[in-house]
């Protein structure tokens, strides 16, 4: 007895269903989305850019004293920074500790590492403090967060993963 039209929907919705969410799951395809969204993160930041709310927003201005310390560290900044430029990119080493951790299911954004160098000759600290630090200095300074447009532009990844997952399915039931 042939399947009737409705069996044959809700087999094609099982299906599809099975391998939709077997992706979205795979350690693989968090390891793509985290990688996106840690790569988002350095590279608007190098940029002078951070994160407000739900926007996009420039990163808040260096006070006169630290930029007037910069310029007497010209030699130990990073080649991605000016003594002027507002980037949380000094050493470049909080930046560069951005990274992501992929699990099945589930992706975190982390900063990790300690410091190989102080502009300061202070004490090495860890990255994760450094951050810290930057973000809580009240000079809108935000920057380890998505903006509502960046997430935009990942859940467009899921979804166009899902649509060719789905064209997939389709090709092979014809």
């Amino acid at each position: 007895m042939a399947k009737s039209i409705k069996q044959q929907v809700d087999d094609l919705v099982k299906k599809i269903e099975g391998k939709v969410i077997k992706k979205v799951r795979e350690k693989s395809f968090m390891d793509n989305l985290g990688k996106m969204a840690a790569d988002q993160i350095k590279q608007r930041t190098r940029l002078g850019k951070g994160v407000k709310g739900e926007s996009l927003v420039k990163l808040g201005p260096l006070s006169d004293k630290y930029k007037e310390f910069r310029r007497k560290k010209k030699g130990k900044l990073s080649n991605l920074t000016t003594p002027n430029r507002s980037n949380a990119t000094a050493t470049g080493q909080m930046l560069d500790g951005i990274t992501h951790k992929p699990q099945e299911g589930k992706v975190t954004i982390t900063i990790e590492g300690s410091r190989s160098m102080e502009l300061s000759g202070e004490p090495k600290s860890n990255n994760k403090d450094v951050a810290a630090g930057y973000q809580e200095s009240g000079r809108d300074r935000v920057f380890f967060k998505l903006s509502k447009s960046e997430r935009a532009g990942i859940e467009r990844e899921v979804e166009t993963t899902i649509r060719n997952l789905i064209k997939e399915i389709n090709r092979q039931s014809n």
